[in-house]
């Protein structure tokens, strides 16, 4: 009936195939879970710039009474007085190259604008939704 827990379980082929990466699911691209080639197979797109307007606004529609606390409420803080939150705007030019060169994908079927080295003062963070 059951599985024999002397002998190990095989993993599956797929996403997880390299067992060199760590957690190698949660490193995929968002533009993954949302195109399959150029086509669009999910109903609704929540986008993190907006997660708590579009989560909520989504809840309602589906008549779910839950909603997420706004988004500046949280984060990552670097000091001891809670008052200075690390964001994107701290990134060095090597972090933002890794970024750009993994979720390239993101980047160009999203609508999100790429940076190069370093954010300018005009940087958006809101996708070209077309």
């Amino acid at each position: 009936h059951g599985h024999d827990h002397a002998t190990p379980r095989v993993q599956s082929k797929g996403i997880n195939e390299d067992k060199y990466v760590l957690a190698q699911k949660h490193f995929v691209n968002q533009a993954e879970y949302i195109y399959d080639g150029d086509k669009v197979v999910v109903e609704n797109v929540v986008h993190y710039e907006n997660l708590s307007k579009e989560f909520d606004e989504l809840m309602e529609k589906y008549g779910i009474d839950t909603n997420l606390p706004p988004k500046g409420k949280g984060g990552t803080y670097t000091d001891t007085a809670n008052t200075k939150r690390l964001t994107y705007r701290d990134l060095d030019a090597k972090s933002i190259e890794i970024i750009n060169k993994f979720a390239k994908p993101d980047f160009e079927k999203l609508g999100y604008q790429k940076v190069e080295e370093k954010f300018d003062e005009d940087y958006s963070l809101e996708a070209i939704v077309e």
